[in-house]
């Protein structure tokens, strides 16, 4: 009965292990537990011993594994970086050819819109001309006058002559810039 109870009072406080049973038969026949630790210890410092070194295998090849795959890694990224500065140089590339042929197409545009300008001036009436001319600046003006004739230049300064202050005055604003081009050419 007191073998019963001591098993039933290590099963309820959850010591009832595999090693505690054993123990209890060794004690219970009358044999030396003690003696039977020093082997058992022995056996667990050698498998112990195995496992560390097995252990310490493993994590060897998980590490030169884990270096290759750095390296790798590395390599890809490295690989992949080269590729986009390329890519960042072609179209930095495209951009600024972009933004050269844009900058001719404005530079035709306005080439293109002050010929038209000009020609409009010339078939236009003296009078009507100078009131197209007012609306405009002097740098408009200058700029527009410069590639007509010199014949279609004297008619509307002269009727800029002929205009009110505001208009007399423009005439001669435009005619100023002329005046001092013309020893700079001869």
């Amino acid at each position: 009965m007191a073998q019963g109870l001591g098993v039933s009072i290590l099963w309820y406080r959850g010591q009832l292990t595999a090693e505690n049973v054993k123990e209890i038969r060794m004690i219970l026949s009358g044999q030396d537990p003690a003696s039977f630790d020093l082997a058992e210890e022995s056996d667990k410092v050698q498998s112990s011993t195995d496992d560390i070194n097995r252990d310490r295998s493993i994590r060897l090849l998980e590490l030169e594994t884990r270096v290759v795959d750095v390296v790798i890694l590395s390599n890809m990224l490295d690989g992949e970086a080269d590729r986009l500065s390329d890519q960042q140089k072609e179209f930095e590339k495209q951009k600024k050819d972009f933004e050269q042929r844009l900058q001719q197409l404005q530079i035709l545009n306005i080439d293109e819109a002050i010929e038209r300008s000009r020609g409009i001036l010339q078939a236009s009436r003296t009078p009507n001309a100078v009131k197209n001319l007012m609306g405009l600046t002097l740098e408009e003006n200058i700029t527009l006058l410069k590639g007509m004739p010199e014949k279609s230049i004297a008619k509307i300064l002269q009727e800029f002559a002929k205009g009110a202050p505001k208009e007399v005055k423009r005439g001669q604003e435009i005619l100023r810039p002329s005046a001092r081009e013309s020893p700079r050419k001869s």
